[in-house]
């Protein structure tokens, strides 16, 4: 049987989605990652953090880009090392993590999680 992974994203913003209309309050939102979270090359208004908070306040979702931590070149290391406290200062309802490319051309990525 194929697995689908789109179906734990889907999951996670149908939550969001609940949460907010029975809280009736804004969703603190921090994106963790490196490039392609801070959108490196592309305007602040174009990164994907900022894109996914302006598409789910268009379709009701009370959503808040609280904090977006994310550095170009930061590996799995890095973000342990100086993401998770901005994160944890935050104090967030919903977090995304994408995929750190620089981890995996290190090496770490597979050490840090055996």
């Amino acid at each position: 049987m194929k697995r689908n992974n789109a179906i734990v994203p889907c999951l996670g913003l149908v939550l969001l989605l609940l949460y907010s209309m029975k809280e009736d309050k804004k969703i603190r939102y921090v994106a963790l990652g490196d490039s392609y979270t801070i959108g490196e090359g592309a305007k602040r208004d174009e990164s994907w953090p900022t894109l996914l908070t302006k598409h789910l306040n268009e379709k009701g979702v009370s959503v808040e880009l609280v904090a977006n931590p994310s550095r170009t070149g930061w590996t799995t290391q890095d973000l342990i090392d100086r993401e998770l406290s901005v994160c944890e200062e935050n104090k967030p309802d919903f977090v995304t993590l994408l995929k750190l490319k620089y981890s995996l051309y290190c090496g770490i990525f597979c050490t840090l999680f055996k």
